[in-house]
């Protein structure tokens, strides 16, 4: 053999019998099997989850507490296991959207050279995508008008109101369809009060005695009104009625309406430049009628001293209060109006500087100060409030006896006459504010003060007595006109007193009969000025 063949029975390939190749597929197989087996088991099997180890108790179960007897089982601590937090549901806040109609949605481009009414109102209605309902009257009313306009790129509803402006119509959108009509109706909300508050004013005189009645029929003065008579009429308070004349006057034979006082509402029914004219005009009144005047007031009685027994002199009245004095030669401060041979001043303060109190304080060097009443009040714009402080005093201002048959059937019928007066303080105004936010007060404040109640003895015979009462009247009714936040003062109701003060010996002087010679009687008399600060301010409702 030479060395060629020698090489390659070397690298001759070993080869198998059939028999041989057969068992090592089968042995390949098994163990493909097997494996494919064990993986599937694997995979079928379930973990066991984990549970949570109960919190231990502070003392064995087996051993219990040294301090505490055998509870039962229900008081034995149960075992507790951690629970998974939930967390907070969460909100999602879907967007809302707004309907638009057409009429908002479209723009359009439009010229109109001598046009009717008819064609520019169906280029709108198509140009929008709605129907359209002409009224028939529109034909009598507008005839032959014609229009002229051009627009660019202007929203339908734009270009709508402009053309039912000039034309005097008014429209509605209503289930995709656009009405034009020759009227409008219109529902306005007013929101007055429905009351009447009536002021009446006649300062002197029997000002708050004057009601009466039988003895079984006492009646008081006190109705919530100031009486005092010179009147401030039902008309100008009464809005209602007012509005009720106006828009009746301004529609007359060209519309209706309906106007109720209980909800305040009032509904019209007229072409539409009539119902623009008179909805501004009722808006102007409601935003009038909607400001209150806040009048914070004090009443004082000033005890004159000695060297001001003449009176508070207003016409040099000086307050520091502050580095500015409120009345000074220099400075229009304060407005006085009356003049040295008046005893009524008015006083304006015009300026937001000084405080009621800052007044108060300046006036102490007149005298003692005493202060009467201290009312706070709101008033509506045009409507009278008032305030009232003391009792109302009955009593018996006449007897008539009456004497009916003869002889044995003679009967006698007594009746009386009851009166009453009102002692106290009592503030009454009415404001009305103007465009500028100024106010105009009507000012009627009334001090009474019952001085005695004398009996008098009916005839000779007769028991019968009547009282005669005595009473001290001051009174003021002022118009002024002041700026809000600014000091009104009204001043100069001076009065004198006379004051009776008994003096005596303890125990000696209550003897009877003899007791008089060790009293003694004396007489004094005081000057005393009344005097009324108000602070006005405006706000609204």
């Amino acid at each position: 053999m030479n060395h060629r063949s020698k090489r390659c029975l070397l690298f001759k390939p070993f080869r198998l019998s059939h028999g041989t190749a057969l068992c090592t597929n089968w042995i390949l197989r098994s163990l493909l099997l097997i494996v494919i087996l064990l993986l599937m088991q694997g995979c079928s099997q379930k973990q066991a989850v984990p549970q949570a180890e109960p919190v231990p108790s502070i003392y064995p179960e087996s051993e219990p507490s040294l301090f505490s007897q055998e509870q039962p089982a229900s008081a034995k601590p149960k075992k507790r296991y951690a629970t998974p937090i939930d967390e907070p549901e969460k909100i999602i806040l879907k967007p809302k959207f707004k309907e638009l109609s057409p009429l908002d949605s479209e723009r359009i481009s439009a010229s109109f050279t001598e046009e009717g009414y008819r064609p520019i109102f169906q280029i709108l209605a198509r140009a929008a995508g709605l129907n359209l309902v002409l009224d028939p009257e529109l034909e009598s009313l507008l005839g032959n008008n014609k229009l002229t306009a051009e627009y660019q790129e202007i929203k339908v509803r734009t270009i709508l109101d402009a053309i039912c402006t000039i034309f005097n119509v008014g429209w509605r959108e209503d289930n995709s369809t656009l009405f034009i009509e020759p009227y409008l109706t219109k529902t306005v909300h007013l929101d007055f009060a429905a009351g009447i508050n009536q002021s009446s004013f006649s300062v002197g005189g029997d000002v708050l005695g004057g009601s009466s009645g039988s003895s079984e029929d006492v009646q008081s003065p006190l109705t919530g009104k100031f009486e005092v008579q010179g009147a401030i009429s039902e008309s100008v308070t009464d809005i209602y009625t007012n509005i009720e004349t106006t828009v009746g006057q301004r529609l007359k034979d060209n519309g209706e309406f309906l106007l109720n006082r209980q909800t305040g509402t009032i509904m019209m029914r007229a072409r539409p430049r009539l119902i623009y004219e008179l909805e501004a005009y009722l808006d102007t009144l409601r935003k009038k009628y909607s400001k209150q005047v806040v009048i914070e007031a004090q009443i004082i009685e000033v005890d004159l001293n000695e060297s001001q027994k003449l009176g508070i002199d207003w016409q040099n009245l000086s307050l520091y209060t502050s580095t500015e004095p409120i009345l000074d030669v220099a400075q229009t401060l304060v407005n006085v109006s009356g003049n040295a041979s008046e005893s009524l001043y008015n006083i304006a303060i015009d300026t937001e500087d000084y405080s009621i109190d800052a007044v108060f304080s300046a006036l102490k060097k007149y005298g003692n100060l005493k202060v009467l009443s201290n009312p706070r009040l709101k008033a509506m714009n045009g409507q009278s409030a008032v305030i009232s402080v003391g009792q109302s005093v009955s009593y018996l201002k006449s007897v008539t006896k009456t004497t009916e048959g003869s002889g044995d059937t003679q009967t006698e019928d007594i009746s009386t006459e009851i009166g009453s007066i009102f002692d106290g303080i009592l503030l009454g105004v009415t404001p009305i504010i103007k465009n500028d936010n100024s106010v105009t007060l009507h000012i009627v404040p009334i001090k009474s003060e019952i001085v005695s109640l004398d009996q008098q003895q009916l005839g000779e015979t007769d028991s019968y007595s009547i009282t005669l009462p005595s009473v001290n009247l001051r009174e003021i009714s002022t118009i002024v006109n002041v700026h809000p936040k600014n000091i009104v003062v009204l001043g100069g109701l001076i009065m004198e007193r006379e004051q009776e003060e008994e003096t005596g010996l303890p125990i000696l002087g209550d003897l009877p009969f003899l007791g008089r010679l060790f009293k003694e009687t004396s007489t004094s008399k005081e000057t005393v000025e009344m005097v009324i600060i108000l602070k006005i301010d405006v706000i609204e409702s």
